[in-house]
């Protein structure tokens, strides 16, 4: 038998009996290749060795003895997970393959093997997860640690292998000496595969709770939210971004009303006010949102949408009406919006900034109901239809189907439904499904063709499901059945690869030591552990959003039904 054929019950049988010191019964599973074995407590790697013994008994008993000896304790004992790769289908590669071979897509999947004068760097699939590092880097190191160019590495006879590995997590209980105190696991690039069929309501209760948690949790105690957190470092970043700094702040305070938890709100609050102290700042009477020498008209017009939706929102009655004002000095005639105060000779961004801007004010028109607002939005509209027909662009598409749908509910207008349609029809075919590579990719918002459009990203994915989910319950309610289906099917494997994405459990979070920076939160990809706020925000207002939607359709089915049977 060898290590692709053995259920994972009888791995961690075979390393319970390692830590029962029971040498007598042993198992013969085969290494097809060599062993990376890694030895945690929580989290933390406190021994790490590749193994070249052919059966996994000896593998893991030889590795347990070295670390017991290297640190003079019982390193085995006291740990929680064993992590283990098991290596197989060697392949040697030329240069000229190698970012085809290693491109990042299957980082976490793949493993790597230098060679170059009798000096090996091998790079297991999980090692890669969790050092978070890319194939490029792991050849460039090794090549600038040589000091010899990719050319000449291959010249002189160095050699580059790929290969790959079964990946198995092994989870102990150092309390106990019984047979059962090992659980053993097989993972998939060092994670759990989600499948679609396991969406449940139940479970997107669970990963909102997670993302809400993880947001929370990292509102500091002035009110400053984190941006971003790299895992494998445990260290946070330095950028900033105050676009989505306040679309955090949006998403707090929805998340307060959805949890009805007054503390809830209480930290949203904080975090508002924070953001305003630090960034907003009144020039000429006009209200701006300024960091780095820059004022955004999307960073105005989400801080503008923050104040409106806090429920005190009279509080800052000022500031909105300077905020306001700063974003009507952007609006042109023509229905278009310059996208920059400072500095005044930027005006890209126009697939995000102007439709944050029509979401905010959308939103305000259904508050205040004013005339200009409405004419100036409709002029808007009929601009931006034009412009992204002619710039087609994922980006633009979730923030004006969310400003246009609220419009659609107030007007009745067919024409903001018609192009919130023909956009989202179009979106469609950005979503992966049976064309991907790897199952764990299914679901996400990428088109290899258009790199233009953008790499990857939970954010993406999540924004897209804020967009798609509004145009569902659009196509419910004027019953494009057909259409409605289909954004359905998108939104729920959109949440596949959401949930695909969050730091879960211990399993999810094996290779982190500091676990509340981390758990509920969600990677930027499949292989590349990176948390940046909006990576949540999006997802959870997606999901939120659903959540709404759903209550809304089975009410008004209710109601449709009892007025049949009135009939």
């Amino acid at each position: 038998m060898n290590i692709l054929d053995v259920e994972d019950s009888l791995i961690a049988t075979i390393v319970n009996r390692i830590h029962c010191q029971n040498y007598q019964d042993k198992d013969f599973v085969d290494c097809l290749g060599p062993t990376y074995i890694v030895i945690r407590v929580k989290g933390k790697q406190i021994f790490a060795s590749w193994r070249y013994e052919l059966n996994l008994f000896d593998v893991v008993k030889k590795a347990v003895n070295e670390a017991t000896l290297f640190f003079q304790a019982q390193a085995f004992s006291n740990c929680d997970t064993i992590e283990l790769c098991l290596t197989h289908s060697f392949k040697r590669i030329q240069v000229k393959q190698f970012k085809s071979v290693f491109s990042n897509v299957h980082r976490g999947i793949r493993g790597i093997e230098l060679q170059y004068r009798g000096n090996i760097v091998r790079y297991s699939p999980t090692q890669i997860i969790a050092t978070n590092r890319s194939y490029q880097k792991i050849l460039d190191s090794f090549l600038e640690k040589e000091s010899i160019s990719a050319k000449a590495f291959e010249a002189r006879g160095g050699i580059i292998q790929m290969f790959e590995a079964r990946q198995v997590l092994v989870s102990c209980n150092s309390h106990t000496s019984s047979m059962s105190s090992m659980t053993a696991v097989t993972l998939y690039r060092g994670s759990s595969l989600v499948d679609c069929e396991a969406i449940s309501e139940h479970l997107i209760f669970q990963t909102i709770e997670g993302m809400g948690n993880w947001l929370l949790r990292q509102v500091q105690l002035d009110g400053r939210m984190l941006y971003k957190y790299w895992p494998s470092l445990g260290k946070e970043a330095s950028s900033n971004n105050t676009i989505r700094q306040f679309m955090a702040t949006v998403c707090l305070i929805r998340y307060a009303y959805y949890t009805q938890q007054s503390q809830h709100l209480a930290i949203a609050t904080r975090n508002l006010d924070y953001n305003l102290n630090q960034f907003y700042r009144v020039k000429s009477n006009l209200g701006v949102i300024e960091y780095n020498n820059s004022a955004k008209l999307g960073a105005a017009a989400l801080a503008a949408l923050a104040i409106l939706e806090h429920p005190q929102r009279e509080k800052y009655t000022d500031l909105l009406h300077h905020l306001c004002c700063g974003i009507e000095a952007l609006w042109q005639p023509d229905g278009s919006f310059l996208t920059f105060h400072k500095p005044p000779e930027r005006n890209d961004n126009q697939n995000f900034y102007p439709g944050e801007a029509l979401l905010f004010w959308a939103s305000l028109y259904q508050v205040n109901r004013e005339p200009k607002t409405l004419r100036q939005s409709y002029q808007s509209f009929q601009y931006y239809q034009d412009w992204h027909r002619s710039h087609r662009n994922p980006a633009f598409v979730p923030w004006h189907t969310q400003a246009y749908a609220l419009l659609f509910e107030a007007t009745g207008d067919l024409s903001f439904s018609d192009f919130i349609f023909e956009m989202n029809d179009w979106l469609l075919s950005m979503q992966q499904w049976e064309t991907v590579k790897y199952k764990d990719l299914q679901g996400r918002f990428y088109n290899s063709k258009h790199p233009e459009y953008g790499p990857p990203h939970a954010s993406s994915t999540g924004v897209y499901l804020e967009g798609l989910i509004e145009a569902y319950r659009i196509a419910n309610l004027i019953g494009e059945n057909k259409r409605a289906k289909a954004y359905e099917t998108a939104i729920y494997r959109g949440i596949r690869s959401l949930r695909q994405l969050q730091f879960k459990d211990e399993r999810d979070m094996f290779y982190i030591s500091q676990r509340d920076y981390v758990l509920g939160g969600l990677r930027t990809t499949v292989y590349d552990n990176t948390i940046r706020v909006d990576n949540i925000q999006h997802g959870l207002m997606a999901l939120l959003k659903l959540i709404s939607t759903q209550e809304i359709l089975a009410t008004e089915f209710k109601i449709q039904k009892h007025s049949n049977s009135i009939k």
